[in-house]
């Protein structure tokens, strides 16, 4: 989107809700909006034995079945979650936060479109829009003009703009609209409204620029703040460049790579939690998150001392008004060699009862809970945001969400 492309479709799109003035250094008190939701892609497949979902047990599984590079010191503990290692530098947020552990994407790896696909519209028929699109479509409002994305996001039919979050991070204002003459009729009544709406998009480029002045943070996380404390938009989608597809030498560099995405995440966090609301709360305390990647890696290492695709099992990271923190549900396991059928160890998500939050540890303990699918998870965040499940389109009315992590 260039700058005559977002100014031509902002007359429409744009209405600011109540910023009668940028107030001096970090008091904003900006009048907000109810409901914002972000959602935050981790690119390539996240080993979550590093990250979301570690080893955590004193005994050590054989390397041959389970590569695990960390011992119990390394692990992360915030209050009554525990992280893997490539959270250690951001364990000063994740209080926040809770954790949906084996989601069960499918039995085969059918690449990274599919299993992302899956991830963000809960279902992989192309049947179902990315969960941004469906949140902004559901507010339906003249007062922001749609998502906000680092990347195209599956619309279907639903009537909703995206615009590139680097286009944001980038614009420098209204210009000269202002200049030139009138000749009356429809077109110069556009423009009017045209000139009248600039004014606003001047005022979402002005406290952009005082994020990244008062907080250091980086241009494309300002834009995002200031979209949503001004009223441009609700909704955002991130994903930040990585390359956590280690199918060689997965030792260490993709410790290393997943740890650099989720300091980003953080950084993130820090910046909504540093611009306050009018009712004394921030933007954070007003923002449903939700962090994921497309699928976790296969437990062992191959011969290039990789770790491959693993569609089987996967976690994801949510935060927001309907959730509560510092709750993990949800499991896996792992089937070693000796019993898997194809002589590969495999890492697989178990049952789990939806509303206790137990885990089923044991084959004969399997019938007392449900695998949890991303549909599941997409019906649980509607429900946290209380979202019309006959209206919500990324998950069908009789999902079943994960009551045990909502509030």
């Amino acid at each position: 989107m260039n700058r005559r492309h977002f100014l031509k479709n902002s007359a429409s799109l744009f209405a600011l809700s109540g910023l009668s003035q940028l107030m001096p250094a970090m008091s904003w008190a900006l009048q907000s909006q109810d409901q914002y939701l972000l959602t935050f892609h981790l690119s390539g497949g996240a080993d979550v034995s590093l990250g979301l979902e570690p080893w955590t047990a004193e005994q050590r599984p054989l390397d041959t079945d389970y590569y695990i590079e960390y011992g119990v010191n390394d692990l992360v503990r915030v209050n009554n979650v525990i992280y893997g290692p490539a959270m250690s530098s951001i364990s000063n947020v994740l209080s926040d936060f809770s954790v949906i552990r084996g989601v069960f994407l499918s039995e085969s790896d059918n690449g990274h479109p599919a299993a992302e696909a899956m991830m963000r519209t809960g279902n992989g028929s192309a049947k179902f829009p990315d969960l941004a699109i469906e949140f902004a479509a559901m507010h339906d409002e003249d007062d922001n003009f749609g998502v906000i994305s680092s990347n195209p996001l599956v619309q279907l039919d639903r009537n909703v703009i995206q615009y590139s979050i680097y286009d944001l991070a980038s614009m420098t204002g209204s210009g000269n609209l202002s200049s030139g003459s009138s000749r009356g009729g429809a077109l110069d009544r556009a423009r009017e409204e045209l000139i009248r709406k600039s004014g606003q998009i001047d005022k979402f480029v002005e406290l952009r620029n005082k994020i990244i002045a008062d907080t250091k943070a980086p241009s494309e996380m300002a834009a995002v703040a200031a979209a949503f404390a001004t009223g441009v938009s609700r909704s955002a989608s991130l994903r930040p460049n990585s390359d956590l597809d280690t199918h060689s030498e997965h030792p260490r560099n993709h410790l290393t790579k997943q740890a650099a995405v989720w300091e980003q995440f953080a950084a993130m966090v820090k910046v909504l939690k540093a611009v306050p609301t009018a009712d004394g709360q921030s933007l954070f305390d007003k923002t449903t998150i939700v962090a994921f990647s497309e699928f976790s890696r296969t437990p062992a290492l191959n011969e290039a001392k990789g770790k491959d695709h693993n569609p089987l099992t996967n976690s994801v990271l949510v935060s927001g008004p309907g959730f509560k923190k510092n709750t993990a549900i949800g499991g896996s396991r792992i089937v070693n060699r000796r019993v898997s059928a194809s002589g590969t160890p495999y890492h697989v998500a178990v049952p789990v009862d939806f509303t206790t939050g137990r885990v089923a540890t044991r084959r004969d303990e399997f019938s007392m809970g449900e695998m949890i699918t991303p549909e599941n998870v997409m019906a649980t965040v509607a429900d946290s945001l209380g979202l019309s499940r006959a209206m919500f389109g990324c998950a069908r009315q009789n999902t079943k969400s994960i009551r045990g992590i909502l509030k």
